[in-house]
């Protein structure tokens, strides 16, 4: 079920994250081989344990890296295959330039996929 908040974003498929402090459906808004950005769940705290559910049977481990306003970051305890990046990484024009992925020092990274720059 789509939050109310999730509403302006239905071309993002949804994925669902469950930590012991919360869980809910949410689309990715970016994702890496390890890690990925969701709209944040607001019971959800850094450090807290998650598993992020994929795809029936397809869900990695990991635990919330950053909390931001609207958003949280989950490190994945393994890395994300090629292929599901791939399936869940949004179009080039989802959100724009404003969503650009950055390392743990904050310097931006190259797009996932040089074809979408």
């Amino acid at each position: 079920m789509r939050s109310a908040s999730h509403a302006a974003l239905p071309h993002l498929p949804l994925v669902r994250v469950c930590g012991a402090a919360g869980e809910g459906h949410v689309p990715v808004l970016a994702i890496a081989a390890g890690e990925c950005r969701f709209p944040h769940l607001g019971s959800l705290r850094v450090g807290d344990d998650v598993a992020v559910h994929f795809l029936e049977g397809v869900s990695i481990e990991g635990e919330v890296a950053a909390v931001g306003d609207a958003q949280m970051t989950v490190r994945l305890a393994r890395p994300a295959s090629p292929a599901l990046v791939e399936y869940f990484s949004p179009g080039p024009a989802a959100h724009g330039p404003s969503l650009v992925l950055h390392d743990s020092l904050g310097r931006p990274l190259p797009p996932l996929d040089p074809r979408r720059a």
